[in-house]
């Protein structure tokens, strides 16, 4: 189960990319949009927000932070450790429940 989540959260910004924008960015996921841009975490924002609502369906799941933090940096291969587990925590912040 943890692993298709994390592989669900590497996967999410590529299988974003080219849909049409389905309903406007709230204002929850505009917060967590510009924390992750203070990380330098840049790019599709569908794909960023739909790894955001995954992460916390991970957390939701009883995955710990640490890991998805690792797992996110290990297949986005672009971003350090305490990047991957801002985006976490930025997510668990603005977007979770």
């Amino acid at each position: 189960m943890i692993k298709g989540l994390l592989a669900a959260v590497a996967a999410g910004a590529i299988a974003i990319i080219g849909a049409p924008n389905a309903a406007a960015i709230t204002n929850a996921e505009n917060t967590y949009l510009n924390d992750l841009a203070g990380y330098g975490i840049t790019g599709d924002p569908n794909g960023l927000i739909a790894d955001g609502w995954t992460i916390c369906k991970a957390l939701g799941s009883g995955t710990t932070a640490a890991e998805l933090a690792q797992a996110y940096q290990t297949n986005a291969k672009n971003l350090t450790y305490l990047q991957a587990l801002g985006a976490v925590n930025s997510a668990k912040a603005d977007l979770c429940p």
